[in-house]
């Protein structure tokens, strides 16, 4: 919804107040997803966000050529948690099918 179609809309002023709140609000957690989705997380974000222990963690990062490439830093695996989010819905997509 644009800012014209709220001011068009017969509704009381307060109101298209909270409509150009909430769409500013929404507008600023889109930006704020995008930003973390893009953030590396360590083995134990890694493993929360999936779901696994680390020894699955381990298994599919051995055994699974789908699953994300470990980024190193250090001793430390990190990983890109879109590449997560990716492998996860992949991961479902195939179960559903």
């Amino acid at each position: 919804m644009s800012q014209q179609n709220i001011e068009d809309l017969k509704i009381d002023q307060d109101a298209k107040a909270l409509l150009f709140s909430l769409i500013a609000e929404n507008t600023r957690l889109l930006a704020e997803n995008i930003e973390l989705q893009s953030e590396p997380v360590n083995t134990e974000g890694a493993c929360k966000y999936l779901g696994i222990g680390r020894k699955k963690l381990w298994e599919l990062s051995k055994d699974d050529p789908a699953f994300p490439q470990a980024l190193k830093y250090g001793k430390a695996n990190h990983y890109k948690r879109n590449d997560l989010k990716n492998y996860r819905d992949n991961v479902m997509l195939s179960l559903n099918h």
